[in-house]
């Protein structure tokens, strides 16, 4: 979504209004770009989102929503004589009065036009999209026949689902086609393994973390270490294809925008879809056992017992994740029933009524780590020493029946 800046030339001359005129949106954001106070990104979002273009009203005829009545025509000049293959569209009305100015023939031209709906429009007719022609060249853009058209495009369809974002919160009624037809979304995958999620957010247990833009993109990257960053690979996807491969991605929705600048929005996968499972996480748990002999004496295990299970989403409970780049995030432990799940996996399922001869399991945890999701691929019980003494080792996935079952280490 990347656009080459050609900017058509304009000569030096200041704009006609002089320079105590107020610049709109776009021109300010032109101009911090043209002293590299301003990302092109940054560039692209200012444009799309502008609603006050001027475009041709043979262009505007064609469907083209404005913002204000039709009545905002401007009459340039009483002929038009513009190439066919080319589009001119003004910031503002200061902006075309330097290309009249300089006498191109301009003809009417419409105002008040939504950039969403305006580069949305742009046919295959048309080869070569001028910001501004006449203005100096810091006050320009130029959108071209085989990318940057294309990526005007993509922006248009981003900004546009970003403006349904509030409206969607005020109503409780998400678009799901909408979100599902957007053909631009990006994520990021691990070098080795899927893709990046956002746990426990947004009211989901597995979101995927999704951009609409790359300005979105790159505010998510910039959270991350130099070595996160390095282990990450962009993806784009369509909204559809994420539900279908939402299983196998192990997701049970998206979460949009998490940090801006494009507006946020948490989309859950309906549970009549696939991608209403839960994903699974890894907990490491600690615990601390013994037994209680009938003499009420508790004969403390010589080691300390370190569980890992596998588990859906929902089994956890906790606050939301902390921003880390650690292996193992504090926070999310088991929900007590699924704890006792746990014991049960461990001491057999009537432990708490004690044994045969009098005695009893005692446990009693020590605390509870979730992996983080950065780090999924990494597997660090593999690396745990068996021979350590002090610690033994468990391993424990949930299955249908919703029990947790003893499984091999390969099996996590």
């Amino acid at each position: 979504m990347e656009n080459d800046r050609v900017p058509p030339s304009g000569g030096e001359d200041n704009q006609s209004a002089g320079a105590s005129e107020t610049m709109s949106g776009p021109v300010q954001k032109l101009l911090a770009y043209s002293q590299e106070r301003a990302s092109m990104s940054e560039v692209m979002r200012s444009l799309i989102s502008h609603d006050g273009w001027l475009v041709p009203l043979e262009f505007a005829a064609q469907g083209v929503e404005q913002t204000r009545s039709a009545g905002s025509a401007e009459i340039l000049s009483t002929e038009a004589h513009l190439p066919s293959d080319k589009l001119w569209i003004f910031t503002d009305r200061q902006a075309a009065y330097v290309a009249q100015a300089k006498g191109a023939m301009l003809g009417t031209y419409a105002g008040g036009i939504r950039g969403t709906e305006l580069f949305r429009k742009i046919n295959s007719d048309i080869k070569l999209v001028l910001v501004n022609p006449g203005s100096p060249p810091e006050r320009t853009w130029m959108f071209q026949d085989g990318g940057g058209i294309e990526a005007a495009k993509i922006w248009a369809d981003a900004i546009s689902l970003e403006e349904s974002f509030e409206r969607w919160q005020q109503t409780g009624e998400p678009d799901e086609t909408a979100v599902l037809n957007y053909r631009a979304f990006m994520t990021f995958d691990f070098s080795s393994g899927p893709v990046v999620t956002l746990p426990n957010q947004g009211g989901m247990s597995s979101p995927a973390a999704a951009f609409t833009a790359p300005d979105c993109a790159e505010m998510f990257l910039s959270k991350l270490s130099e070595e996160q960053r390095a282990g990450l690979r962009r993806v784009t996807i369509d909204g559809r294809t994420l539900l279908e491969k939402s299983p196998q991605l192990g997701i049970d929705g998206l979460l949009i925008n998490a940090f801006g600048p494009g507006a946020t929005y948490a989309f859950p996968f309906n549970a009549s879809h696939p991608g209403g499972e839960k994903a699974s996480r890894i907990l490491m748990v600690m615990l601390s056992d013994g037994l209680r002999l009938p003499s009420g004496f508790v004969a403390k295990s010589p080691y300390h017992c370190l569980v890992y299970c596998k588990v859906p989403g929902d089994w956890l409970e906790g606050d939301d994740l902390p921003e880390s780049n650690e292996l193992w995030l504090k926070g999310p432990s088991l929900r007590p029933d699924k704890l006792e799940r746990l014991y049960e996996g461990l001491y057999g399922k009537t432990w708490r009524g004690g044994n045969s001869d009098g005695s009893q399991y005692v446990a009693e945890v020590g605390g509870a780590r979730l992996l983080n999701p950065l780090h999924e691929t990494e597997r660090p019980w593999e690396r745990d020493d068996p021979n350590n003494k002090e610690i033994r080792y468990f391993y424990f996935a949930a299955d249908a029946d919703g029990q947790l079952k003893p499984v091999s280490p390969e099996e996590l």
